[in-house]
């Protein structure tokens, strides 16, 4: 009897899943609109020439302008299906398919935000259908379907405040000093942005909020107050930087800390014994999928050298705004006993180059091109040297590539990258 009780109490009120899940799909509508409106489907993804694939998915790529276009017409129309809740499984499953296809077209355009919608799809492709009968009522809800995505914001916050304790970003206040030097025309405002200590001091909230902000959520009696400093703290960061939807994400996914009924003003319980949980078939998957959300992360400590400075590990970590990178970058060619100079910030696109200067394998990769295109007469690769110089976190220029190795004879795939030189001053 007690068992029976027990269970009962493990399903919830599922007001606070729909309505995450109808403002989870409108911030998908309004962000695939607006990326079809400012004509970023053919700048990002159909009009580059080359395009920097990730190891193992050079098979993703964006065959036809009619596919693409196709995708976001279907993305647009799951998203639809997702905030009327119609058919939420298949719609979620095959939009986020559609989305991470798309993501991955180009290491360009890798945005955390990208990211974390991905791993929302697939979430929500793994829930039960949670859908409204003839009198407009919901079913009951296993409590584990508020956990899971808990549980995967929870991985988000921690791991951004884990890799906020570092020197940059504690001591010197880097990269928010560097960002606070463009609001030094507004006034009052513009006075404390230019001292250190205010950039510092932000630094600090920073990572104290990422750190804190979930055993916040959870506790009871402080749930409602960490939620309106999420609210604040999210707010503020859209205003000052250009994050895209990235707050809206998260403060929509933070409803889930809420209590489970915070929406049953507008969605009502179905008064019946029907409840939802996940399939015994699917709960492997999800443990599965966990378990990797926290280990991934962790990948860069396999890498000697800092991991904001050579960015091995970087990608897919939840390392928010910590870097503030620009570079140069120049190829030298030897070519049947010749040498010239490639330049790629006339072949490539501005957003392209940007990153490329940046991230070591991108650099790589297209050194790899570079030694296929201009192959030797006897049908032998070209060598290709790079000539490449970063500033980084208010740092001197370095050279940050050793101009001694033929990119071209290097080992692709996720092996060190023995041929980034170390930083001249890592404080």
């Amino acid at each position: 009897m007690m068992q029976m009780e027990t269970e009962e109490k493990r399903y919830v009120h599922p007001s606070g899943f729909v309505a995450f899940r109808t403002i989870f799909g409108c911030l998908l509508l309004f962000s695939l609109l607006r990326y079809a409106y400012n004509g970023w489907i053919d700048t990002q993804l159909l009009n580059p020439k080359f395009h920097f694939s990730y190891y193992y998915f050079q098979w993703v790529y964006p065959y036809s302008s009619t596919l693409i276009y196709g995708m976001f017409g279907v993305m647009i129309v799951c998203a639809f299906c997702i905030i009327l809740g119609y058919r939420t499984r298949f719609s979620a499953a095959l939009c986020c398919f559609c989305f991470t296809f798309v993501e991955i077209i180009d290491k360009s355009n890798y945005l955390n935000h990208y990211y974390l919608v991905s791993l929302l799809l697939f979430w929500l492709s793994c829930c039960p259908e949670v859908t409204k009968n003839t009198n407009k009522e919901y079913p009951a809800i296993h409590y584990s379907i508020y956990w899971i995505f808990r549980a995967q914001l929870a991985i988000v916050y921690i791991y951004a405040g884990l890799a906020k304790i570092s020197w940059d970003w504690l001591v010197k206040g880097e990269p928010l000093y560097t960002w606070l030097q463009s609001f030094i025309a507004v006034p009052v405002f513009g006075l404390v942005c230019t001292k250190p200590w205010f950039a510092i001091a932000m630094s600090w909230g920073g990572a104290v909020f990422d750190l804190s902000i979930v055993p916040f959520l959870l506790y009871p009696k402080t749930r409602t107050y960490a939620f309106g400093v999420l609210v604040f703290f999210h707010m503020t960061l859209w205003f000052m930087f250009p994050i895209g939807i990235f707050p809206f994400v998260m403060i929509a996914s933070a409803t889930l800390f809420l209590d489970y009924k915070w929406a049953s003003r507008y969605i009502t319980l179905h008064g019946s014994s029907t409840s939802l949980s996940f399939s015994k078939l699917i709960q492997p998957l999800l443990k599965v999928m966990l378990v990797l959300q926290i280990l991934f992360p962790l990948r860069h400590l396999l890498y000697s050298g800092p991991v904001n400075w050579t960015e091995e590990g970087f990608r897919f970590s939840w390392r928010v705004m910590l870097i503030e990178k620009t570079g140069t970058l120049e190829y030298e060619v030897h070519q049947n006993g010749n040498t010239f100079l490639v330049f790629p910030s006339r072949l490539l696109e501005p957003f392209q180059y940007k990153a490329l200067v940046t991230q070591a394998d991108m650099i790589q990769d297209y050194a790899y091109f570079l030694s296929k295109k201009y192959r030797n007469t006897d049908g032998s690769p070209a060598k290709v040297f790079a000539h490449s110089f970063i500033w980084f976190n208010r740092r001197k220029s370095q050279r940050f590539i050793s101009a001694d190795t033929d990119l071209a004879t290097t080992q692709r795939g996720f092996y060190p990258k023995k041929w980034i030189l170390p930083m001249d001053s890592p404080h």
